[in-house]
């Protein structure tokens, strides 16, 4: 909604260094909790069985969700508190709560499709590893 009233370009604008750090600061902290909170319900070694690999793929599914929506947050709210102490920016509610509802739905969708895809990945080398290890003790 900033780019139809030509705000973007100040949006923009204000965007540094500082605050790029910032995000992926934000970023790497909410990726290393829920991969915690994933590996706390279901340990990879269990992911050789199918209801581990079951399990994993669900969990790294919806944590996955929970990254892509919680990251959101984290960015609306470090780009709208700015905008509450500076003077001549009136800030427009609607707008802003189209961009988290519309946006939040995007990055759940979004961060589900990544936590999948690196979920499969995790079993998919957990499972060659166990493979591996298992030929290996036979010889």
């Amino acid at each position: 909604m900033a780019h139809l009233s030509a705000r973007l370009g100040d949006l923009l604008r204000g965007l540094n260094t500082l605050l790029g750090l910032g995000l992926f600061a934000l970023l790497w902290f909410i990726v290393w909790w829920t991969i915690r909170k994933v590996l706390t319900a279901v340990p990879l070694s269990e992911a050789v069985s199918w209801s581990g690999t079951k399990a994993v793929l669900v969990r790294g599914t919806l944590w996955g969700g929970a990254v892509g929506v919680l990251f959101l947050v984290g960015a609306v709210i470090i780009a709208v508190v700015p905008q509450l102490f500076t003077p001549n920016t009136p800030l427009q509610p609607l707008s802003v709560l189209l961009t988290a509802l519309i946006g939040g739905l995007i990055a759940l969708i979004i961060g589900s499709v990544v936590g999948l895809f690196f979920a499969l990945i995790d079993v998919v080398v957990v499972r060659v590893a166990y493979r591996v290890q298992t030929e290996t003790a036979r010889t």
